[in-house]
């Protein structure tokens, strides 16, 4: 009976997908953008083929390890934030985030400034994926 086990795993590992950098290299949606070491979860949501639709946080995660978050809105009058940084695939499951610069754009953010200092590491992040959707889930 030890064929059954060896069964089950293949077949695991043919419907789980594998995530890399390459499941993700791209622009997203994202619940939060990477601005400071707070958030605990991370979720990449694809873009919509909706004209107004993809309005909020955008996450492009670039093919040489760079990434660059930012939010859009219908108006401009909005404090409009974005920011820049590298992020480290360690392994299939884990990524780690640094943040290098965080910018306020716009009268409305009222002169708001990032209270850390550059380059920030926010962490190890474990990577799965739930409903068509990448999580990026903060370890401890």
């Amino acid at each position: 009976m030890k064929l059954l086990p060896s069964c089950i795993l293949f077949v695991f590992l043919c419907i789980v997908p594998n995530l890399n950098a390459q499941n993700f290299k791209g622009e997203w949606k994202i619940n939060n953008l990477i601005i400071d070491s707070l958030a605990q979860d991370y979720v990449l949501d694809t873009l919509s083929s909706e004209l107004y639709s993809n309005y909020g946080n955008h996450i492009l995660f670039h093919a040489d390890g760079r990434f660059n978050t930012w939010y859009t809105a219908p108006c401009g009058n909005d404090c409009f934030i974005s920011s820049t940084g590298t992020y480290t695939l360690i392994d299939s499951i884990h990524i780690q985030f640094i943040i290098d610069k965080v910018s306020f754009i716009k009268a409305e953010c009222y002169g708001r400034i990032s209270p850390y200092v550059f380059p920030l590491d926010i962490g190890l992040f474990s990577i799965y994926k739930e409903k068509n959707k990448i999580h990026f889930k903060k370890v401890d």
